[in-house]
């Protein structure tokens, strides 16, 4: 009996574990195996990078700040992507089985997004059940289940985090209590730790709005301000938290913009790349219009992930009917939902560059359609309104506007039909006219790009048009079951558990076949595709960076084998090292998250990188070159993104499409990890890159400042130093020296590194352009660099302090209501 009233009490929340098991029912029954899919940035980053949490916790029992593995080195705490302090990430540096650690990952944040959204739709006046509906809409909605796709596990935080918020500051509003500010602070403080920045910014944004919507809403119903001084003090009590609590994260994450390649802002056309484009609002109801990733048949804009807003069929009729209570909860979040779309256009919004020019902040975000986060949270909530209207019918007014909506989607299914006949009846002209768009969409220019021939996409014309004929389908199927089901409820034919029932039957199912087939799973040797050269290059246990211009290596690839790479993939790069990257290959400054060497222009600069190898799909002349060793790769294409692999794969996304032969070869005049130069020239910046591209300059003889020193020239010859450490935070060198002369190392500049020579803290001099240099006497030297940036201290201590604060007056609640 007790079990019984335990279910009916927890029917919804029990209901929604069951739903997220279901859901993630291969990670489930493997758990060992990796969400995958080949444009996964859970493989290509995120899972790399708490493998290099994990490993530096274990080995050197440190907390990584810098990463020493791509674009020659650069801060990594402060990245906004390595989110070492958000709560579930500390797990990674005690564990080692990744795959299970993220698969428990992705299933606890869906169930917990689901509960916190479930307790704020409670919280504004929905009932349990429309608070349900529009938890299962909000997790498994399209757009969601594309950040699995995509891997993109820095929306989680967002996900769990925001709804939370909202339900704290709605508590705060509701009972006027200063607890509920610091509950509000302590939920935004994880969304910093855990979110990507971009959708940070916007929540701040948004919870403006909101604040500023709630005091006009309370001033409205208690017709006085003395709420507003309430209100306020648990809004900015919660900011402050916030800020203070993540100041560990925030403060490192502030330092690097300064250094960012956004630092200088983005241009407009860099800026809104990723804008959503207005026939994409088709997608909220035929999501594979425009193709699918996973038949290798899209031919739209990308990133496909951030372009598709179905949350289902019936969904979006529930919606319909929400408005007709007048509810201010439905209103408000109506505006958000056209205020995210409009501004998600970017450049397909005539007004966006005026965001873009005079709205703080702007012109530093890309990708506007990352503003559809409020979308996919606000149409839920509608939704949920929309199924309250209909549970709760009142009056004969509300019997009458549901039979309209009746009329309504019965003439909708109509037309639909129609349109389906039609294109049985034309397919032939159809499937000529779509030839003809691609035709116009194929040109020389994006023949340059590495595209397939013209042949092979005219073959994919078919099978997009399946997929439209699949959608409309579904749609017209759904559409029917729905429009019978509320005809049934308002003739009274059905009960109110069973209607229930049918409304859940109708969101789940229409979801989950949306979305089920993006979730796949592979093990880690297929996942880590490789081929031989990585451990070819692993031989080698010295200190050395390599080139890769074959693609050969991939960053996930490259950091398992504990090879530093000056490629890399990253969403933020030092400008000053994208500046000499780009100069050293002759490539126009742009701030994307790859550098895409083809050819080195200036061999001095790729010298002093430290690059002992160079991989190529090309024979090189230069005698400074040595071949070593070539292997033949097998080029699979996913819709233009290569996957390269010494070995068959088969996979649904992956198309077999050529071999490619690569070279590696050893650069003779590389030079070392750390070394002795006797001979120094002061340059101001401006000149340092020309002074690096002339012949007359030897890395081995000079080392370009760029400030005065009064130090004698000494002449001292050029020496390698040896390094006898070498971690993340940490690098030990040692070296005996004849004559006074300038250690320079081959690792980027910060600040934040300190050096000590035989423990007396050294100046380190900002070195040819992007690295570290450090004056020593003659006599023997142990030089220890570590990577301690005030930055972090700072933060690090308001942290604690704000913590032990918290605690104190928790502690301080905890007992007075025992008293």
């Amino acid at each position: 009996m007790g079990l019984i009233i335990f279910f009916k009490k927890n029917k919804y929340s029990l209901f929604l574990i069951f739903l997220v098991l279901a859901f993630f029912w291969k990670a489930i029954l493997s758990p060992m195996n990796i969400i995958y899919s080949p444009f996964s940035d859970l493989v290509a980053a995120d899972l790399l990078w708490k493998e290099l949490i994990h490993d530096s916790f274990q080995n050197f029992s440190q907390i990584p700040l810098w990463n020493p593995y791509t674009f020659g080195g650069m801060p990594f705490l402060a990245h906004h992507f390595s989110k070492i302090f958000y709560p579930p990430n500390s797990v990674f540096m005690f564990f080692s089985d990744m795959a299970l650690l993220f698969n428990i990952l992705y299933i606890s944040h869906f169930f917990l997004a689901g509960a916190f959204f479930y307790l704020y739709a409670a919280k504004i006046g929905l009932s349990r059940f429309s608070s349900f509906i529009a938890s299962v809409i909000y997790i498994f909605n399209g757009g969601f289940v594309m950040f699995i796709f995509a891997g993109l596990t820095n929306e989680l935080p967002m996900m769990v985090f925001f709804p939370l918020t909202l339900y704290f500051f709605e508590c705060g509003i509701k009972s006027r209590k200063d607890v509920y500010g610091i509950l509000t602070g302590i939920s935004l403080s994880l969304i910093i730790l855990g979110a990507h920045t971009q959708k940070l910014i916007y929540t701040y944004l948004f919870l403006f709005v909101y604040f500023i919507f709630r005091i006009l809403v309370v001033i409205k119903h208690e017709k006085n301000f003395k709420s507003v001084k309430d209100i306020s003090l648990i809004y900015f009590l919660a900011l402050l938290i916030s800020v203070f609590l993540s100041a560990v994260q925030l403060l490192p994450s502030i330092e690097i913009l300064k250094y960012d390649t956004r630092s200088r802002g983005l241009s407009y056309d860099f800026s809104t790349l990723g804008s959503f484009p207005p026939y994409h609002l088709i997608t909220s109801v035929s999501p594979n219009f425009f193709g699918t990733l996973l038949h290798s048949n899209y031919w739209s804009l990308f990133p496909y992930w951030q372009l598709i807003i179905y949350l289902g069929i019936f969904p979006l009729i529930l919606s319909l009917l929400a408005f007709k209570r007048k509810n201010v909860f439905a209103f408000f979040f109506l505006a958000i939902c056209l205020v995210a779309i409009f501004l998600s256009f970017g450049r397909f919004n005539p007004l966006y560059h005026y965001f873009y020019n005079y709205i703080p902040l702007f012109r530093y975000l890309r990708a506007p359609a990352r503003m559809l986060f409020f979308y996919f949270f606000s149409m839920p909530l509608i939704a949920g309104f929309g199924a309250d209207f209909l549970i709760y019918i009142k009056s004969k007014q509300d019997k009458l506007f549901l039979r309209r909506m009746i009329a309504i989607l019965t003439a909708s299914i109509i037309f639909s039909i129609l349109i389906f006949s039609g294109i049985i009846l034309f397919k032939n002209g159809i499937m000529a006219i779509g030839n003809s768009i691609l035709e116009s969409k194929y040109s020389k220019s994006q023949l340059e790009l590495g595209l397939q021939p013209l042949q092979y996409y005219k073959e994919k014309v078919d099978s997009n048009l399946r997929e439209i004929r699949h959608d409309l389908i579904l749609f017209i199927c759904i559409s029917i079951i729905g429009t019978l089901l509320l005809f049934l409820w308002y003739k009274k034919q059905v009960k109110v558990d069973y209607f229930k029932l049918g409304i859940c039957a109708l969101v789940i199912a229409d979801l989950w076949l949306f979305s089920m087939p993006f979730i796949d799973l592979k093990g880690s040797d297929y996942v880590y595709i490789q081929n031989e050269i990585p451990s070819f290059l692993s031989k080698d246990k010295g200190y050395f960076r390599f080139l890769d211009m074959a693609k050969s290596i991939p960053q996930e690839i490259a950091v398992r084998y504990d090879l530093e790479s000056i490629n890399g993939y990253d969403g933020m790069v030092l400008y000053y090292y994208r500046e000499y990257a780009s100069e050293m290959a002759s490539l126009p400054f742009f701030p994307s998250p790859t550098i895409p060497f083809k050819e080195i222009r200036h061999k001095k600069m790729l010298d002093l990188l430290n690059v002992k190898y160079v991989i190529t799909t090309q024979k090189l002349k230069d005698q400074n070159y040595i071949l070593l060793y070539n292997s033949t790769s097998i080029v699979y294409d996913s819709n233009d993104k290569k996957t390269y692999s010494d070995k068959k794969l088969e996979h649904k996304m992956l198309e077999l499409e050529s071999f490619q032969t690569n070279y590696v070869y050893e650069n003779l005049e590389f030079v070392p990890r750390a070394f002795i130069v006797g001979n120094y020239i002061v340059a101001e910046r401006s000149k340092i890159i020309e002074i690096l591209k002339s012949g007359d300059f030897d890395p081995r003889k000079n080392v370009i400042l760029e400030e005065s020193v009064k130090l004698k020239q000494t002449g001292n010859a050029f020496k390698e130093a040896d390094v006898t450490f070498y971690s993340p935070n940490k690098i030990k060198v040692e070296v005996d020296t004849d004559k006074p002369g300038f250690l320079v190392m081959s690792e980027i500049w910060y600040p934040g590194w300190k050096a000590f020579d035989n423990g007396k803290e050294a100046r380190i001099y900002r070195a040819n352009y992007i690295f570290r240099s450090v004056y020593l006497n003659n006599g023997h030297h142990e030089i220890e660099f570590i990577f301690d940036p005030l930055s972090y201290r700072i933060g690090k201590l308001i942290t604690i302090l704000t913590l032990m604060a918290i605690s104190f007056y928790f502690a301080k609640i905890f007992f007075l209501s025992r008293d």
